[in-house]
């Protein structure tokens, strides 16, 4: 199958860079499971951390919002508090429906470049495409700390966006590393299952925030207008910039629950390392603090590393490839340094910054890399 464009992803950015380029009449093949990584990376009934108000999938138009969707369910227009990942799957499913959106399941094997065009394996058949957009998500890029993963048995430490094994939670203590909004929630999870649950983090006192009361449309025109003015900055005022805007938080709500369920905390905590015996798991501090655990969960994020990425580890398109910090370099409208090659979401971090890390960075991406990019090629 030909075609001029090829999306490789179908989450949230996905799904945005697939309307957007129905809209533009752009010739279009959307590869991936609609939002795996929601279903399968994240733990049910796990809030998402974007404000109701701009918990959008983006079109070219108006669009299908999740206001419209909880109209059409006959509820309240408008979600009070913070959004249950069940209803946003919901609200996916259906903007995909809407949007006439078809996804090709097979998993794509081979990205490569022969003369004038990208030829991608998929399921056992050959496509072709003009333009690719990468937006894998960050299913591909979870960031465990060496001192984890080097020190323990695999079987004794997940990373947040992973299940609990099947020896259950009850009663077992529970040491989660990170000072970010995935560490509270996967310690909720974790307490709510019956553990004895530490927080460990780097930082001495948590950043504590409520987006919850962040306005609507004002919100959705702001993030829109300054990840435009980041976008355009030269790449030694961006980057500095774009890390002063990203600091570690916490919300309101889940520190308020964690301390609900007794989630102990052990902040301050650096330079650690790990030990395993038949008492289970010690973390020593540098301090002299020490703590005890069965196992470990790592709520540390996710770092891009191009050079692990299943579709370019190893390839002449790595080689080609300009890269930053394991990042690609691009231009503003999300083209990389190989002629057709583009990048979205979390991908993206170098040029779009921190709003790249969630649902609401969409929408922004989408025009410029389609409406502004690949529609004026």
């Amino acid at each position: 199958m030909k075609v001029a464009l090829a999306i490789v992803g179908a989450g949230p950015y996905g799904l945005g860079l697939a309307a957007h380029a129905r809209g533009a009449g752009i010739s279009c093949q959307l590869f991936g499971r609609p939002m795996s990584f929601w279903r399968e990376g994240m733990p049910e009934g796990m809030p998402l951390r974007s404000p109701p108000a701009l918990t959008l999938l983006s079109t070219p138009g108006a669009g299908y919002t999740l206001e419209a969707h909880l109209e059409a369910r006959g509820g309240p227009g408008a979600a009070r508090g913070p959004v249950p990942r069940e209803l946003f799957l919901e609200y996916a499913e259906e903007f995909r429906r809407r949007e006439g959106l078809e996804c090709t399941a097979g998993r794509v094997d081979v990205l490569a470049r022969e003369g004038d065009r990208f030829v991608l394996q998929a399921g056992g058949e050959r496509h072709e495409a003009t333009d690719v957009v990468l937006a894998t998500g960050p299913a591909l890029h979870p960031w465990v700390p060496p001192q984890v993963s080097e020190s323990l048995a695999r079987s004794s430490w997940r990373h947040s966006s992973e299940p609990p094994g099947p020896e259950g939670l009850a009663g077992a203590r529970i040491l989660v590393l990170g000072g970010g909004q995935s560490a509270m929630e996967a310690a909720a999870l974790s307490a709510r299952a019956g553990a004895r649950v530490t927080v460990v983090a780097r930082a001495r006192r948590l950043r504590v925030v409520d987006s919850r009361g962040i306005p609507g449309r004002g919100a959705i025109a702001l993030v829109h207008r300054s990840t435009a003015v980041l976008r355009r900055l030269p790449a030694g005022l961006r980057r500095p910039l774009a890390r002063l805007l990203a600091p570690t938080t916490v919300e309101t709500w889940s520190h308020g629950v964690l301390r609900g369920l007794g989630v102990g905390f052990c902040l301050g905590a650096r330079d650690g390392t790990f030990d395993e015996g038949p008492g289970g798991i010690h973390l020593r501090l540098a301090d002299g603090r020490g703590l005890a655990a069965d196992r470990v969960v790592c709520g540390t994020g996710y770092r891009v590393e191009l050079s692990r990425h299943p579709l370019l580890a190893g390839s002449s398109l790595l080689a080609a490839l300009r890269t930053h910090d394991g990042l690609p370099v691009l231009d503003d409208r999300g083209r990389s340094s190989v002629e057709g090659l583009w990048f979205a979401g979390l991908l993206a971090w170098d040029r779009f910054g921190p709003a790249s890390n969630f649902v609401f960075g969409a929408p922004a991406q989408c025009r410029a890399i389609i409406d502004r990019g690949v529609a004026r090629r």
